[in-house]
Formats: structure tokens, sequence, C-alpha cells
């Protein structure tokens, strides 16, 4: 029998066990190993791309490579600290935390912009509706000029510059059943330089140490601290409404006369001077200006608000008052609407938003026109400082 204490045998054992305990510490350093490079993997693939800068750091980048941003609510325009600053980027004494809320439907601009990058920058979107959700046009001119739309970082469609007149697509992947209708597809040959062109962006914003996420993080903070507290604070202001006197000391500082008509029963505040000016044999009336003329009933309540604008080209006839275009707005209904003159053309302004209730033989020069004169009645108000109600409180109050 043999003896379970013999040297040999325990020397067995124990280069047994220390075999067993080494490839313990083998498989435990492989899986700690293995782990490891999960972990890096996860991190490399994963983690890092979904990393965002902060919207700071986006915009010290940014401005590093001279880049502006600004967004634009009526009139004014704002940075990003919510500083009014006028076009050139320059401090705006002008008072911008009142603009004319008729101007208003909730939609937004951010814009970014350098002299010394081939990338433009746009950002826009509705703050009411928030659905779609903002959409980031970037923008890269060549021979010609190609716009890549994202919302957040899916790309949704490829198409020309939108300042063109004639903008067409290239490509669509995922966008509302609209945009079809708004743009038709690019010619054969601008299809070729516009999708080469679109190629070259990616690396355009590599090349800025920023990402497509980067970009959006950095417009969202914008649209949250800088924009909608801008409009809120202007909401707020515009509700709170202004005196008579202080209506009345604006319009006669932005050079308005006012006449009441009895036998009309209205109201003229006129900035246009009607006097002929005899040029070279031409009888011109040269000034540019606005009228708006306040309707009353028989309580001196007003009921309907005309605008017409004056230029050199619609007075040079020698018949002002029956030249051009009008709008018009009902207080009671909040219907706005243009009309030709004559009348014999009539159609509701969707702007803000009222569905077209005439449309009695209009042309597409008379639209255009009507379009151009309810356009310039509102911006008109928006350069005096006050709103369409505040301009009907004014004339009742003149009463």
């Amino acid at each position: 029998m043999k003896d379970k204490n013999n040297p040999s045998r325990r020397s067995k054992a124990a280069r047994k066990s220390s075999n067993g305990k080494r490839k313990l510490i083998i498989i435990m350093t492989l899986l700690v190993l293995l782990l490891i490079a999960v972990a890096v993997i996860i991190i490399v693939f994963v983690v890092l791309p979904n990393l965002t800068k902060d919207p700071d750091a986006t915009d010290e980048i940014l401005t590093s490579n001279g880049y502006e941003s600004r967004f634009n609510f009526g009139q004014s325009g704002y940075n990003r600290a919510g500083e009014c600053i006028d076009s050139g980027g320059v401090m705006n004494k002008k008072n911008c935390t009142r603009e004319n809320m008729d101007l208003y439907n909730g939609e937004y601009r951010i814009h970014s912009y350098s002299q010394d990058q081939p990338l433009t920058f746009v950002y826009s979107g509705n703050i009411i509706e928030r659905n779609p959700l903002g959409i980031l046009e970037i923008t890269k001119c060549d021979d010609v000029c190609v716009v890549l739309g994202y919302i957040e970082t899916e790309l949704t469609y490829i198409k020309s510059s939108s300042l063109s007149d004639d903008a067409c697509y290239s490509q669509i992947f995922s966008t509302p059943e609209w945009f079809k209708d708004e743009y038709k597809m690019c010619s054969s040959d601008e299809l070729n330089k516009m999708n080469h062109l679109a190629e070259t962006v990616s690396g355009d914003i590599d090349k800025l140490g920023l990402s497509l996420k980067d970009l959006v993080r950095y417009f969202e903070d914008y649209l949250d601290h800088s924009v909608i507290p801008r409009i809120e604070e202007s909401k707020e202001n515009v509700s709170k409404g202004l005196s008579y006197v202080e209506i009345r000391k604006m319009l006669e500082n932005d050079g308005y006369r006012f006449v009441y008509s009895k036998s009309l029963n209205a109201l003229s505040i006129s900035s246009t001077t009607i006097e002929k000016e005899d040029f070279y044999g031409y009888t011109l009336y040269p000034t540019m200006g606005d009228t708006f003329v306040l309707m009353y009933d028989s309580n001196g309540k007003v009921t309907k608000l005309m605008y017409k604008n004056y230029d050199n080209r619609t007075s040079l006839d020698g018949n002002l008052p029956n030249s051009g275009y009008s709008a018009f707005w009902i207080p009671d209904s909040d219907e706005f609407y243009g009309a030709t003159t004559s009348e014999k053309c009539m159609y509701s302004i969707d702007y803000p938003s009222m569905e077209s209730h005439y449309d009695w033989k209009c042309s597409k020069e008379d639209m255009d026109g009507i379009d151009s004169v309810s356009k310039k009645f509102l911006w008109s108000l928006s350069n005096i400082g006050i709103t369409r109600s505040e301009l009907v409180k004014f004339a009742e109050n003149y009463m």
C-alpha cells in the first residue's frame, strides 16, 4: 500500500493546484481584457458619437471661425445674448422689447453666417406648433447652391438654394407631402452638381470641429434661452397696450397727420404728401407714404380699417386716390383681406391665417399686388411701433 505522505505524490498535487490557479488567473485576465475591449468599443462607437458639445463651446467655435448667429422677430434682430442689434450686428438703440404682434405667427428663424466659411446654417420652425421639429438647413455654394435639410440629425431633403425663385430638389428622404408641391425635381445637370457639392458638406463640418448633433443642440439651446424669452417678453409688453397720448406721439414722430371727414364719418391718418409737383411737364406725387382710413359707425366705434401705400410708380398717373391696391381689417371679426380699388378683385389674406373668402376674377398680378400691400400694412405699423388694435383704440379716442 502506497504512502499518501510520499513526497512525490505531494509534489504532483502541488503542481496540479498551481496549474489550476494559473489557469484561473489567465481566464480572469482574459475576461478582464475582454470587458475592457467591450467597454472601449462601446465608448468609441456608442458613447463618443452621442456626446455633444456644450452650446457655449459650440458658440466659441463658431465665433472663432467668423460666424455671427442671430434671430429675427418682426423687424427686430437679436444676438444669442438676447441683445437688440441692427442688420450689421451692432447694438440697436431701438426698443426691441415691443414688437408688433400682428406680424407674429409663431415662426422663428435663427441664422449663422460667416464670410470666411463655406457653410451657412439656418434653424427654423414654429414655437406654437413645435411640430414638425425645428429644421436645420445647411447651405453651401459653388457653381450652384445646395441646401441640406435636417430634422434633428436625419437628412430629410437636398434642394437648391431657397433664395432662388425656382428652387428645385435633388433628393427627398423623409419630408411632408407639401414638399413636392412646393418644389420641382432638378434637371440632370443641376442634380450632378448639387449632389457632388452635398457630399463635401460633412467634411466642412468636421473641419470646424463640430458635428450635426453639436449644431442641433446649439440651435435648440438658442431657441429655448434666447428666442422664446424675447418673444414672450414682447407679447407681454404689447398686451399691456399704449395710451392714447403715447400712440399719438408715436404717429406724430413718424410724420403722420390726422384728418377727420364728417361726410364719410372716417378718420384719415396719413404720412403721404399728395400735393402736385410739376417736373418737366409731368405731374408727379413723389413722396412715398402710408394712409390709414378708419371708418366709424354711429356710436363712434371703428368698423373697418383700410390701408393704402403710395409710391412713385403707382402715383405717376396723377390719380393718387385711385391707384394701387388696398388692405382691409375688420376689428370685430378679425377678417383681413385685400382688394383692387375698383373692388373687382377681392380675397382674404392668409396673413395671419384667414381662409380665402373672395376671389372675384383676380389675376396673378392683382393677387401679388394685394399680397404686397397687406404686408406693407403690417410692416408700416411695426415701423411705427403699434398694432392694428392700438390704431383702432387711438381712432375711437380721437373722436
